[in-house]
């Protein structure tokens, strides 16, 4: 987790870099400073290289995350409803007229659904 708050700040600390850089290679543009506009695209071009790489890290981590808190869930739903004792699964799903359907495959969609939209709420609420 912190590895993607640190790459969600230098995220944004490139966001406001682009911003600004576009902004002194449009004012070379405009002034015809050409000299001083090249010197500004080749330096945009270095810094993308390394935004494209901080992204495919940023991407890595959220994925990563995502396969964390599904684990934890997985391991938290067996927890409950695996529990020899209490035979919790087998009664919903196999026993009486009220019996769930593919209760297995439920669990299963439901937890890797609410690990992806945990790990993109989080990593969306820290964006720019």
């Amino acid at each position: 987790v912190f590895s993607l708050c640190l790459c969600l700040l230098l995220r944004t600390f490139g966001s406001v870099w682009v911003s600004r850089h576009w902004g002194k290679i449009v004012k070379a543009i405009v002034t015809r400073n050409f000299l001083v506009m090249k010197k500004l695209l080749f330096d945009f071009a270095g810094a993308t290289v390394g935004l494209a790489l901080l992204n495919a890290m940023l991407k890595y981590y959220i994925s990563t995350l995502k396969e964390q808190v599904r684990e934890k869930v997985t391991h938290w739903c067996h927890d409950k409803y695996m529990r020899p004792k209490d035979m919790i699964f087998y009664k919903a799903n196999k026993v009486g007229d009220e019996k769930l359907d593919n209760l297995d495959h439920r669990i299963t969609s439901d937890v890797d659904k609410f690990a992806e939209i945990f790990a993109m709420v989080l990593s969306q609420s820290l964006k720019p």
